[in-house]
């Protein structure tokens, strides 16, 4: 039985015409050459970007296709009678000799044997452009072709640990494993920095700051500690590469190495949301400021309180409250006005062409019962990247585009990607993104209301009659 694999198709076996998403706005091009697949009842066909039928309807579904600008040609894989066929932009058929094709790993099959096929791209300094696709073999002669796996893609799934959590680690097991039991029992509890391996060590239940080094006194190997902060102080927590949160009879502060006190001992709380982050939260008199590295105070101290994001969610920032409104502050100090319902960071997965998971975060907001995204740029710049327009938004798969949803229909949303399909459809999804001379065509499926399956551009074309 033959296993398509539709991931990744023709990226392999033409020019770079289809492929990652660069930077720059989606276009929808009026290039005449340009066809895409087109579903007239339960038949397709191919039309120009326009919408103008050129190939009139007769295949069963379309599984993929790719555009070579050079030769201005175009490939489409289609279904048929339950085989898979491939043909040009003029409908002439290739391959077709086989009893089945797959374009995703330039297979053939017959008489179940398996070969390999290829679509060469001409030379550019040859006079005829135009593709040629030829057979390995003059016929299939092997039962199996065993996939390549290349050893650069091998790693080890349990060396999954965050690098800077890796490395403090290493450095705490080779300090500890330097000291004698005796000069263990003198310090501990005790930490080693992520910067400068700087000991945070206890003596008398307190806490006090130190560079450190091994050395021989007397003949004996010992720790030298030489001291930056004495041990008095109830708690010290690494901020940034020379920064300390310092805690002392119940009052907070900011040690700076080179810079002595860059916060005296005088306030409430200081709260660090993300590990080692410049951007902090100052409480005084039950209200917080924002406050960055450098003796910078963002903001006064206008907020009542603050809450955390999930916890898959908590580096990216945390939302703050001011009256019945929410605002927030990422965690490179990004600001969030404080007009909003509600503010939310989620880390949200998605799938990339090839099936594999991964995660990123989004910033969503809420008022009035519709539901925005933000997105930072320019050195902060607030700009809403998705409008407060829909009941949810949230990631779509290939993790560049906002899937948005309105009364349990979806479509897709993305200012920077000049794209904006609304949500009539029961779902959608990519379909295909090619480079195009003056940009990126994005083509998405989408399953209508009837239930159909149809192509929509990114400015929201169908290319569907009944």
């Amino acid at each position: 039985m033959m296993k398509e694999s539709f991931a990744g198709l023709f990226f392999l076996i033409v020019i770079a015409s289809c492929g990652q998403l660069p930077d720059g706005k989606v276009v929808v091009p009026e290039e005449q050459y340009i066809l895409v697949p087109f579903r007239v009842g339960d038949k397709w066909g191919l039309a120009d970007t326009l919408g103008n039928l050129k190939i009139q309807p007769q295949y069963d579904d379309p599984i993929d296709f790719f555009i070579n600008s050079y030769t201005k040609e175009s490939f489409y894989y289609f279904r048929k009678g339950g085989k898979a066929v491939l043909v040009n932009h003029n409908n002439e058929p290739y391959l077709a000799e086989f009893d089945s094709i797959n374009v995703a790993e330039r297979l053939v099959y017959k008489n179940s044997k398996v070969g390999t096929f290829s679509i060469d791209s001409p030379d550019h300094n040859s006079a005829e452009k135009k593709l040629k696709v030829s057979v390995t073999m003059e016929r299939p002669v092997y039962e199996y072709r065993e996939p390549v796996v290349s050893d650069e893609f091998l790693f080890d799934p349990l060396d999954n640990e965050p690098g800077e959590i890796k490395r403090r680690r290493q450095a705490l097991e080779k300090f500890t494993n330097e000291l004698c039991p005796e000069q263990r029992a003198d310090i501990s509890p005790y930490s080693i920095t992520l910067y400068h391996n700087r000991l945070i060590f206890t003596e008398n239940g307190k806490q006090g700051l130190a560079n450190q080094w091994f050395g021989t006194v007397d003949g004996e190997k010992k720790l030298i500690k030489q001291i930056i902060l004495p041990a008095e102080y109830d708690f010290i927590e690494e901020v940034s590469m020379n920064e300390y949160i310092i805690k002392k009879s119940g009052k907070f502060g900011i040690y700076s190495v080179y810079e002595s006190l860059s916060l005296a001992l005088e306030y409430e709380d200081i709260v660090c949301y993300k590990e080692r982050g410049s951007t902090l939260l100052i409480k005084s008199n039950n209200r917080y400021a924002i406050y960055q590295s450098g003796k910078k105070f963002v903001t006064d101290f206008e907020f009542d309180n603050y809450q955390f994001a999930d916890l898959k969610a908590r580096d990216y920032g945390i939302v703050l409250s001011k009256g019945s409104k929410k605002g927030g502050v990422t965690s490179d100090g990004c600001l969030i006005p404080a007009e909003y319902d509600e503010v939310i960071f989620e880390q949200v997965g998605f799938k990339d062409k090839q099936g594999n998971m991964h995660s990123t975060p989004v910033l969503k907001l809420k008022r009035d019962g519709k539901t925005g995204a933000v997105e930072f740029r320019e050195y902060c710049k607030f700009q809403l990247d998705v409008p407060l327009e829909y009941d949810d938004i949230s990631v779509a798969d290939e993790g560049f585009r906002y899937m948005t949803k309105m009364d349990n229909k979806f479509g897709l949303f993305s200012s920077r990607l000049n794209l904006n399909i609304k949500p009539v459809y029961r779902s959608i999804r990519l379909f295909k993104e090619c480079h195009i001379n003056n940009g990126l065509f994005l083509l998405f499926e989408a399953v209508n209301e009837q239930g159909k399956k149809i192509m929509v551009n990114s400015a929201g074309r169908e290319y569907y009659s009944e």
